[in-house]
């Protein structure tokens, strides 16, 4: 299964890298902006190349945390309907 991974970066780095490392090696394709594989185009903002992956991908795993990134600075939300997502969640306190 092709699945992008969202969420902030800097704070959840390491995070980051182990779901990663456990989804290859079940077998998945996980799509994630700072992979050197990422379909990164020039001419879009970053925000709408993240966008653009998730639409090729099979679902999306997003991990929230105290931290949240830039707001929406694209141009692709105006222009398309992304109404056909199905959420899910899962709702886990860190321990202190």
């Amino acid at each position: 299964m092709k699945i992008f991974l969202s969420s902030t970066a800097y704070d959840l780095l390491d995070f980051r890298a182990k779901i990663v490392e456990v989804l290859n090696k079940n077998g998945h394709e996980v799509i994630f902006h700072e992979s050197p594989t990422f379909p990164a185009k020039i001419d879009l903002h970053s925000h709408d190349q993240c966008l653009q992956a998730i639409e090729e991908c099979q679902m999306v795993l997003c991990i929230i945390d105290k931290r949240y990134g830039g707001r929406y600075s694209g141009d692709l939300l105006k222009k398309k309907n992304h109404s056909n997502f199905r959420f899910q969640g899962l709702m886990r306190k860190a321990k202190d």
